[in-house]
């Protein structure tokens, strides 16, 4: 027995069309932020991974990451209020740091890097839950959740 083919309704079509564009939106923000990483940090794009951290695989101090955030902001022509150097507010991690229980005697405690995984999927909390002094919270910030904020400017500006 035959079937036909399944119509999409105007609405199910315009919300596969919008899924299509925010996907490709996504995937040249992607490219994007690995050339402006491969130039900035004189890696091969190639060798760029999502999951990469600056400061642990890119070896990035704080002059290096201000030159990126700046890097990053003429890239993409929005003010990225500078994704990494404010890594704390821009990234929200100040919410979650000054939640009740979420930080002991300088340390992020079981609690608190519970809070960070689900509200921040793409950070590298493994290596935060390996030494979670706060002073080191910046070493979380990945590839990936760059590629997150910038997105979520982009589609913010539009």
């Amino acid at each position: 027995m035959e079937t036909s083919p399944q119509l999409l309704t105007a609405e199910q079509h315009s919300d596969s069309e919008t899924r299509q564009t925010l996907d490709q939106r996504r995937e040249e923000i992607i490219i994007k932020v690995f050339e402006v990483l491969s130039e900035h940090f004189d890696v091969p794009a190639d060798d760029i991974e999502m999951h990469n951290t600056l400061i642990d695989d890119f070896n990035a101090d704080s002059i290096s990451i201000t030159a990126l955030d700046a890097a990053l902001a003429v890239a993409f022509g929005v003010d990225t209020g500078r994704i990494v150097g404010r890594c704390y507010s821009q990234f929200g991690f100040r919410e979650i740091l000054d939640a009740p229980g979420n930080v002991e005697n300088g340390e992020v405690t079981l609690q608190g890097l519970v809070a960070f995984r689900e509200q921040y999927p793409n950070a590298d909390v493994d290596r935060l839950a390996k030494n979670p002094r706060i002073c080191d919270i910046c070493t979380i910030v990945t590839v990936a959740s760059i590629v997150d904020v910038i997105h979520g400017k982009m589609i913010s500006v539009e």
